[in-house]
Order: C-alpha cells, then sequence, then structure tokens
C-alpha cells in the first residue's frame, strides 16, 4: 500500500499496530468517565446541600439574635442610679457581643463564599 491510497487514520492504527500499543477500548473509557462525572454530580449534589443547610442554620441564629437584642432594647428602661444602668448597658452589650460571635462563621469562611468583583 502507498502513502497517497491510506487514510491518515489508517496510517495511525498502522503505526500503533508496529509499536505494539494496546487497543483503547473507546466504550470503556467513556463508560468510565461517565460514572466519574456522574459521581463528581453527587458529591456537589450534597455539598450544596450540606451549605444550605448550613446556610439555613446560620440565617435562623441570626434571627434569633435579632429578636433577642430586639427584646432587650424594648425592654430596657433607664431610670435610677446611673451606676445601675451602665451596668445594665454593659451587660446587654455583652450578651449582644456574645449573640454576634454565635451567629458568624468559623474562619475562613468568609474568604469561601465571598462574591468576586471585577
Amino acid at each position: 500500500m502507498t502513502n497517497e491510497t491510506q487514510s491518515r487514520v489508517d496510517i495511525v492504527r498502522q503505526f500503533g499496530s508496529d509499536l505494539g500499543l494496546p487497543k483503547v477500548d473507546v466504550d470503556k473509557l467513556v463508560e468510565t468517565h461517565r460514572k466519574n462525572f456522574e459521581a463528581l454530580t453527587q458529591t456537589a449534589l450534597v455539598a450544596s446541600n450540606g451549605l444550605k443547610s448550613v446556610a439555613t442554620k446560620q440565617k435562623e441564629m441570626v434571627e434569633s439574635a435579632f429578636r433577642e437584642a430586639l427584646d432587650m432594647a424594648r425592654n430596657f428602661k433607664p431610670s435610677g442610679d446611673p451606676q445601675q444602668i451602665l451596668a445594665k448597658q454593659s451587660e446587654m452589650s455583652g450578651r449582644v457581643r456574645i449573640m454576634s460571635f454565635a451567629t458568624s462563621p468559623p474562619a475562613g469562611v468568609d474568604d469561601c463564599v465571598k462574591p468576586s468583583v471585577p
């Protein structure tokens, strides 16, 4: 056979055969990658559901903290001794600070969820 009558594919096949390269089972290769893609899809779904669960829990915690802070502010009636008023305000600010720490994400999480700004 001459080079003019052989197709390029035939030339590559002949070259691979001459080198003793193993034949590629394309169907098996496609099936393997399909399974990998399905596993990746399932992993992404699980991660997405986990993130949704965390976001829902944080939303509930923030709403609860706001309700509690609002109740404290509504029920605060400054009267009497200025030292008692200051002590009550300090107590309230401490409780609000604790609530804010409880509802903030762990260190490093902000870097993962911030949108990129062009």
